[in-house]
């Protein structure tokens, strides 16, 4: 079993992602493209050779989250309604440079893009187990993502995406015949 949902952001959401986009953009001329020579943030490379640009915490990402959950929560809660509200780990705001990103079984995946021009769209691979689509990354949307196995997903390094690990509701124990 599987969620892929696309559901909608608010106005100040998105006036939050603009922000955050307009400072990503300002590091990206610095940087000329390359992602080994930014100052926000830090390459990772995985065991498989993936590599993940993680950006350092800014105000401008704090206000976004704190947007998130003020704002988009509700929609979110909507979309699954057992969902977690308190992430594990801190969000995340990241550009999948080489390899896949993969949610792990026990998580949902909150996905919203940081555009740095709202009128680009892309697509996002996503890959659960037997199900695979290619899907549209847009603006002012956010993808939710969970399965019953891993989620893997794909995008363009040109986008940089904000991501949030909510845990995902226990199963109850069965429960025990009685004699």
């Amino acid at each position: 079993m599987y969620l892929n949902r696309t559901v909608g952001t608010t106005a100040s959401f998105d006036s939050r992602v603009h922000e955050v986009a307009a400072k990503i953009r300002e590091q990206d001329d610095k940087a000329q493209g390359s992602m080994k020579v930014r100052n926000d943030g830090e390459l990772n490379v995985s065991a498989q050779q993936g590599e993940i640009f993680v950006f350092k915490p800014s105000p401008e990402f704090t206000a976004l989250n704190r947007e998130y959950f003020s704002s988009v929560w509700g929609i979110i809660r909507q979309a699954v309604p057992d969902v977690g509200l308190q992430p594990e780990l801190w969000p995340v705001m990241l550009r999948l440079v080489k390899g896949r990103l993969i949610i792990s079984r026990d998580h949902v995946g909150v996905i919203s893009s940081i555009w740095t021009d709202s009128n680009v769209e892309d697509e996002i691979d996503i890959k659960i187990g037997d199900y695979h689509v290619l899907d549209k990354l847009r603006p002012h949307t956010m993808k939710v993502l969970s399965g019953d196995e891993e989620v893997s997903i794909g995008v363009s390094a040109k986008i940089t995406i904000n991501l949030i690990l909510h845990p995902k509701p226990k199963a109850p124990p069965p429960e025990r015949p009685t004699t």
